[in-house]
């Protein structure tokens, strides 16, 4: 009975104390942000996106649902004047798991294309993809090139910024 006793003021703490915590967090987000926490959507504001994106999502999370970056992925920059590279990676494995060696390619081939790599790497020559691959500690040659490409859009989704408009020939309120 004591123990039971103690089980139950136990919880009832904690649940108030996270209610605090939430609720403090919730005014300190409102205050410097402008944003209420319970109805703020992502959904909402990603199509007007103008920064290109990654997303990556293991495929057994059972945390956050893959269809959560589905759906932020195809929404993502639909709305915006001009579109942008977007590419969504999945991998095998859940929330917490070791991300394969793909993946940390496709991210670097992402900083390559985005950040234009190739263009102010080794003194303004051309920088070579594999080099790129071997990122320090992480030896990602081992990925044959189909697959690399593939999974970070070399292949399925050239990115290029010919007749996009620049940033400054938006009107301000679409330039976000």
């Amino acid at each position: 009975m004591f123990i039971s006793f103690l089980c139950v003021g136990f919880c009832l703490t904690m649940q108030m104390m996270l209610k605090l915590a939430l609720r403090l967090m919730r005014s300190s987000v409102k205050r410097k942000a402008g944003a209420d926490i319970n109805t703020v959507s992502p959904l909402d504001v990603v199509g007007k996106s103008l920064i290109p994106a990654m997303f990556g999502h293991g495929e057994d999370d059972s945390f956050i649902d893959i269809q959560h970056s589905v759906k932020l992925h195809a929404a993502y920059n639909s709305a915006a004047a001009y579109s942008v590279y977007k590419n969504l990676v999945r991998f095998k494995g859940d929330h917490n798991h070791p991300r394969p060696a793909f993946f940390y390619s496709s991210v670097c081939c992402f900083f390559y294309q985005q950040l234009k790599l190739d263009q102010v790497l080794i003194g303004g020559n051309p920088a070579d993809k594999q080099q790129l691959l071997q990122c320090g500690s992480l030896n990602l040659s081992g990925e044959t090139a189909d697959q690399v490409d593939r999974a970070n859009g070399f292949v399925n989704t050239p990115w290029s910024t010919e007749n996009m408009p620049h940033l400054q020939d938006l009107p301000p309120a679409e330039r976000q």
